[in-house]
C-alpha cells in the first residue's frame, strides 16, 4: 500500500510505502515538510529507510525528523542536503542544513528492506537535478519531479539539464507495462496515460 501525504509550502507528495510482508514496515519517500503530520501518520510503524528522489528543499524539509534511519539519495545530489544554494531553498528563505545521507545511489541498485518481499529498483533519472532517482516496486513507480501527470520537471534551477531530462523521460516511458506513477507533486498517473501524451516528443524536445 502507498499512502500520499501532500506536505510543505508547495504540496510536495510524501509517500509512505508499506511492506507486503509486514505492513508496519514502511519506507518514507521525500519527507518534504510538516514533520509532525508525517510522524502522526507513521504511528505504530517501523521506518526502514528514507528514500529521496532528489535533493531539493521541498523534498527534504522534514528529513531531520528521522534520526538514525538510513537515508538514500543520488550521489550527485548529496551536496544539496547541506547547501541551500544548490537545493533551491533560497527561493523561499529556507536555508536550513539537512542531515547528510547515509547511502549514495548511482542507479541500477536493488535495495532490500525488512518487511518487503521484493527489492526496490533504483532508476537514475537526471535532468531536474543531476542525481535524480526514481524508485520502482513491482508495478509502482515513484518518479519525484521527473515525470508528473501530464507534465515533467523544470530544468531552470541549479544543476538542471534539459537534454538529460528528455533522455530520462524517454527511459521511463520505455519501461514495460502500464505502471502506476506516483509523482512528486499532483495526482498519480500511469505510464500508458503519459505514453499517449508523449508518444512522440516534439522536435524541440528531442535529445
Amino acid at each position: 500500500m502507498i499512502r500520499c501525504l501532500p506536505v510543505g509550502e508547495v504540496n510536495t507528495n510524501c509517500y509512505l510505502v508499506s511492506g507486503d510482508e509486514d505492513e508496519r514496515s514502511v519506507l518514507v519517500v521525500d519527507p518534504g515538510g510538516d514533520g509532525d503530520v508525517i510522524l502522526r501518520a507513521l504511528e505504530g510503524c517501523r521506518v526502514r529507510a528514507v528514500l529521496l528522489t532528489h535533493g531539493h528543499f521541498d523534498h527534504t524539509g522534514a528529513l531531520d525528523r528521522f534520526p538514525g534511519c538510513p537515508v538514500y539519495i543520488g550521489a550527485r545530489d548529496a551536496a544539496m542536503l547541506t547547501d541551500p544554494d544548490l537545493n533551491a531553498g533560497f527561493l523561499c528563505g529556507d536555508r536550513r542544513v539537512r542531515p547528510p545521507a547515509t547511502d549514495l545511489l548511482h542507479g541500477g541498485e536493488e535495495l532490500r528492506f525488512e518487511g518487503f518481499s521484493r527489492p526496490v529498483a533504483v532508476i537514475a533519472s537526471p535532468g531536474h537535478t543531476p542525481g535524480g532517482m526514481c524508485y520502482r516496486l513491482g508495478d509502482d513507480l515513484l518518479t519525484g519531479d521527473t515525470l508528473f501527470r501530464y507534465g515533467f520537471g523544470r530544468t531552470d534551477l541549479p544543476g538542471g539539464d534539459h537534454r538529460a531530462l528528455v533522455l530520462s523521460l524517454k527511459a521511463l516511458l520505455s519501461l514495460e507495462g502500464d505502471l502506476k506513477v506516483y509523482p512528486g507533486h499532483g495526482d498519480m498517473t500511469t505510464l500508458d496515460r503519459e505514453r499517449a501524451l508523449y508518444g512522440a516528443l516534439p522536435p524541440d524536445q528531442e535529445a
